[in-house]
C-alpha cells in the first residue's frame, strides 16, 4: 500500500467536488475541487461559527498543502469578519494558515479500507462522519465484509455437501460445474449490491449479507432435498 500511495496511485480518494470537514467544533472547511497528487483545492473557504452566529469567513482561488511546515497557503484570498452589524474586509495574495487539516483528513482511498486492522477501520468511520464527510459506503461494506466473507465459507460447505451427496449423470465434473457457477452468481450477487451500497443507497450491512441469505436459503433447500 505505501509503494502504490508513493509511486503508483493518489495517496487518497475523494469526490470529484463540494467537499466539505468540520476542523473543530465552529470550523468547517469547504473545497469546491481538490487534486489529491498536488494537495492543492480550489475555491476555498474556511468558516468559523459562534453557536447560530457567523463570525468570518474567508474565502480563497486556491489553498495548497505545505508538507514541510504542516500549513497550508491560501492564495488570492479574502476574509470577510462579521462584529455584529458592521463587517470587516480583508485581501490579500499569501496567507500562511495553521489549520487541523491534513490532506489525508479530505479522504481516504478505498484500498487503504483492507489494510487497516478493524477497530482502526471503525475510529475512521466515526470520524469521518463527525466531519461531516458522507462518501464512507466502502468503508462500510469493508468493515462489515469482515464478517459476511468468514460467514459465506460455512454457507458454500453447506451448498457443498448437499451438492456431492448427489449421483448424477457426469459424475464429479458436473458437480464442480455446478458449484462454480453458483460460485460466480454469489460474486456477481455482491458486486450489484455493493454498487447499490455505494450509489443507491443501500445500507451496507443490508448490501454486504443479502448474497449470504439468499444463497443460505439455496444451501438449506439443496441439502434438505439431498439423498441422506
Amino acid at each position: 500500500m505505501a509503494f502504490e500511495e508513493e509511486h503508483i496511485r493518489a495517496q487518497f480518494f475523494i469526490d470529484d467536488s463540494h467537499i466539505h470537514r468540520e476542523i473543530e467544533p465552529g470550523t468547517i472547511a469547504y473545497f469546491e475541487s481538490f487534486d489529491a497528487h498536488a494537495r492543492r483545492g480550489f475555491h476555498f473557504s474556511l468558516e468559523h461559527w459562534d453557536s447560530l452566529q457567523l463570525k468570518s469567513k474567508l474565502f480563497a482561488d486556491r489553498a495548497t498543502y505545505d508538507t514541510l511546515t504542516g500549513h497550508w497557503k491560501v492564495e488570492d484570498y479574502y476574509i470577510r469578519t462579521i462584529d455584529g452589524q458592521e463587517e470587516h474586509i480583508e485581501r490579500g495574495t499569501m496567507l500562511d494558515t495553521a489549520l487541523t487539516l491534513v490532506p489525508s483528513d479530505v479522504g481516504q482511498r478505498p484500498g487503504n479500507a483492507a489494510a487497516m486492522r478493524t477497530p482502526a477501520l471503525d475510529a475512521f468511520i466515526a470520524a469521518e462522519r463527525a466531519r461531516g464527510g458522507s462518501d464512507t459506503a466502502f468503508f462500510e461494506l469493508e468493515r462489515h465484509q469482515r464478517t459476511s466473507t468468514p460467514f459465506a465459507v460455512f454457507v458454500f460447505t453447506l451448498i457443498g455437501v448437499g451438492l456431492s451427496s448427489r449421483k448424477v449423470r457426469g459424475g464429479t465434473g458436473l458437480h464442480l460445474a455446478l458449484g462454480f457457477l453458483i460460485a460466480l452468481m454469489y460474486v456477481f450477487a455482491q458486486k450489484i449490491t455493493s454498487v447499490a451500497a455505494t450509489n443507491a443507497g443501500l445500507p451496507p450491512l443490508v448490501a454486504v449479507w443479502i448474497p449470504n441469505v439468499i444463497f443460505l436459503t439455496l444451501g438449506i433447500y439443496i441439502y434438505r432435498t439431498a439423498p441422506k
